[in-house]
Parts: C-alpha cells; structure tokens; sequence
C-alpha cells in the first residue's frame, strides 16, 4: 500500500508515524518552573545528535489550548532540565506523568516520584532511574506545531550497578522500555549482536535465563525423587518422560544461548531448528542431562534408568518418523 503523506491530516501522521518509527526511546525530563515546583513529562521524539559535544534533542508539542507544554516552558525559562532513561520498572509512572495537570502541579507529588539532587543543573533527577543526563539548553527550532529543543549534556549519572569494563552502561542491566504505537511498549529481553560479517550472536536473553534455572530446579527435585515417582503416570506422559521433554527443549535453547541463532527459526510455538547438522549435538547434550539425573539420583534406580531409555528411544522414533514422512520440511521436533 502506498500512502500519501500530504493526505493525511496531523492525527492520522501521528498514528501512523508513532507505528512504524519504533521502538523509540523515552526521555523522561525533569524541569522546575519559576516557582521551583518540579515538573516531569516523557517524550518518545528524542534522539542523540552529536558526541562533541555531547547534545540530546527533544521535540515537544504544545497544550490543547495552543500554549507550550510546561516543559518547554520551564526549558526556555530557566535554561536546565534533566534527561531520564526510562525502566522498565517505571513505566507506570511514566504514563501517569504524561497526564495533563495544571500548571504549578508538581509530577513528583503526583505520581510518587522521588528527586534527587542533580550536580550541575537545579532540576532534579527521578531517583529511580538508572541513567540521567544533566543538560543545558542550546537553543529551539520551531517545527510546524512542535518545539525541537536541543540541549547539551553536560554530566552523566549511571547506576554502579549498569556500569562495564568500558565505563558505559550494560543494556541487559539497565532494561530501558521502548515506546511503540497506540499504548504499547517494549521491554528488553534480548539482545543480538551482528559483527561485520554478518554473523549473529545472540549477546543476552532473560528467556534464556529463566529456562536455565528452570533446568536446575528440575534436577534438583529428580535428587528428590524415587525411581517409582518418576515412573507414576501424569496424564498420558510419565514423570520421567515430562523430564526427558524437558531435556529436550532446553537443549535447544542450550545453543541459541550459545549463540547459533542461524541453526533455528520461530515457529508460532517458540523456537525451533531448521536444519539437520544440529540434531546430533541435541541428541548428545539431551543424553548428558540424562546422565546428570542418573548420577544426582540413588546408584540402585535401575527402573529409572529404564524409564529414561524408554523414553530417549521413543523420542528417537517420533523423530524419525517425522523426518520419514515429511523428507522436505525440516521444522519436525524430535
């Protein structure tokens, strides 16, 4: 479909733009009016503009009423605001500020914020934020109802806790939230790196993460287990085989952690490998789980060992089976 700018009205661009420029970054900024009341409002037209010297960009529109935004207002009074990077964690806060209270209503009191005091600037910081930019006002372009306000940064807070070897912030740790269309949002989860090549590996994933300590919490309570609990039916499936299931999925993600995001593809139900030469790395990591239950678990569970090889020979031949029958497509689970 092609779509005529010039043919929209401002409402229908800003829709349509906010949906396909994602996900953006929010700047949460801090302000104080005249009075010194503190004000906070976020903004997804922001972007980084210039390394030296450092200057940030915000474009901020105007009030219902065609009056700036108090957070204009305050930029162009006093000279100073703060640049907050949004958590997570904050964005329900962060909505809440966006709301349009008066003039001389402070967002901090609102909304529950905390300040913390800045080094450089008078406005504060948002205490919960993990990265903030002290900044001074350079100048305003006037961009047809919006305000461009360029600011440049003058120090940097980050958290102990986000900061690398580098001296720049970890994004796995700092778990930034992205704006999307409408009411939607991003969080982080994942995080690829693509060298020059073109070679993808996969950086950081919480999903990953989470499965992995699922893996441990599950040999910790085959320790627990007797060899007739894990024969007990649940189901159509034995206990041992719902854990031989799970060996089976976490040895898949076993390599995406590793980093062979090329040897899967998404299917509508989570990852899945897309090509044959991986299968008997699978096989041989999934047998290694099963030899790490067989030693946390009592020397004499020989009926153990005889469920768990049951079951590694009747995934065998589902997997057999699906490649048999279905020879040209390769998205088969074993």
């Amino acid at each position: 479909m092609l779509i005529d700018a010039a043919g929209l009205d401002p409402t229908q661009a800003y829709f349509l733009m906010t949906s396909v420029v994602v996900p953006r970054p929010i700047a949460w900024v801090s302000t104080l009016d005249a009075a010194g009341v503190a004000n906070a409002a976020p903004f997804s037209y922001f972007q980084a503009l210039s390394s030296a010297p450092p200057m940030i960009m915000i474009s901020v529109g105007k009030k219902r009423d065609g009056s700036p935004k108090d957070t204009r207002a305050n930029i162009e009074a006093t000279g100073e605001f703060v640049v907050n990077v949004v958590g997570e964690s904050s964005g329900p806060r962060m909505v809440r500020t966006a709301e349009a209270f008066d003039a001389g209503v402070s967002e901090f009191d609102e909304v529950g914020l905390r300040p913390a005091p800045s080094a450089m600037v008078k406005p504060p910081r948002i205490e919960e934020c993990l990265v903030s930019m002290e900044c001074r006002h350079e100048r305003t372009i006037q961009i047809g109802k919006s305000g461009v306000i360029f600011g440049e940064i003058l120090c940097f807070h980050l958290a102990d806790s986000i900061i690398t070897e580098a001296g720049t912030a970890d994004a796995a740790r700092l778990r930034p939230l992205g704006r999307m269309g409408g009411k939607q949002y991003m969080p982080l989860r994942d995080l690829t790196e693509i060298d020059g090549a073109g070679a993808v590996t996969l950086a950081a994933s919480e999903s990953l993460r989470l499965w992995a300590r699922f893996r441990d919490r599950t040999v910790a309570m085959a320790r627990a287990l007797e060899p007739e609990h894990l024969a007990r039916k649940l189901g159509d499936e034995t206990v041992g085989g719902l854990l031989m299931h799970l060996a089976n999925t976490t040895s898949r993600l076993r390599l995406l952690a590793a980093g062979r995001v090329d040897d899967f593809v998404y299917t509508d139900y989570g990852p899945d490998w897309n090509s044959d030469r991986v299968v008997a790395e699978l096989e041989a990591d999934r047998d290694r789980f099963v030899q790490e239950m067989l030693t946390a678990l009592p020397a004499e569970s020989e009926r153990l060992e005889r469920v768990i090889r049951h079951e590694v020979w009747h995934q065998g031949q589902i997997a057999a089976t699906l490649r048999d029958d279905f020879p040209d497509n390769q998205l088969w689970r074993a």
